[in-house]
């Protein structure tokens, strides 16, 4: 091939078209993704505004009503029922759980060494379904009443730790003089 003065010119003028060309796409897509940015802002700004406003206001009288239920399910039990959910914490250096005093289970487990396709930590026990649950007797004879264990509080909650384990119990006392209890203990 030949290489005279019109055919190195050619080359580089070829050469700084691409360059140019490369250079204002380049500067035109990073402004539409600022744009595009901009825009899912203010969505996302508004959409959670309409969603703090179709909140429904809660009704101290539904809330009271929802205790007194609470109250009549848990039967021998209804004394322990604390006002809130209480969460502990039990890790090490490959897992961490979040135990619930409600139903006295985990609420939570995630891997430290693995990460989920939203690239958090990935998450095995985390929804209403992966409740552990079983029906009691709460009255003080078995024709008065039942609850799920899921559904009660355990307001006892005792951590230690031997010999490199983590232990967490969650107990719950009857208020009877009957001294029934149930304890849901866990270790890791």
């Amino acid at each position: 091939m030949k290489f005279d003065r019109n055919t190195v010119i050619g080359f580089v003028v070829l050469a700084g078209l691409f360059f140019g060309y490369f250079y204002f796409t380049n500067k035109q897509q990073s402004e539409h993704r600022k744009k595009v940015a901009a825009e899912a802002a203010v969505k996302k700004t508004y959409e959670d505004s309409v969603a703090k406003l179709n909140k429904p206001i809660e009704d101290s009288l539904n809330k009271k009503a929802d205790s007194v239920a609470q109250k009549e399910v848990a039967g021998i039990f209804q004394d322990t029922l604390p006002a809130t959910e209480k969460m502990v914490v039990l890790e090490n250096e490959l897992i961490r759980v979040t135990f619930s005093s409600k139903g006295g289970q985990p609420k939570k487990v995630e891997l430290k060494n693995f990460k989920g396709q939203d690239s958090n930590l990935l998450l095995l026990a985390s929804t209403d379904f992966d409740k552990i649950s079983y029906t009691i007797n709460t009255g003080k004879t078995t024709n008065q009443g039942a609850a799920q264990t899921s559904d009660l509080f355990f307001p006892k909650i005792d951590t230690t730790s031997k010999d490199g384990n983590k232990t967490v119990a969650f107990t719950l006392q009857s208020s009877d003089s009957s001294g029934s209890y149930i304890t849901h203990e866990y270790t890791l």
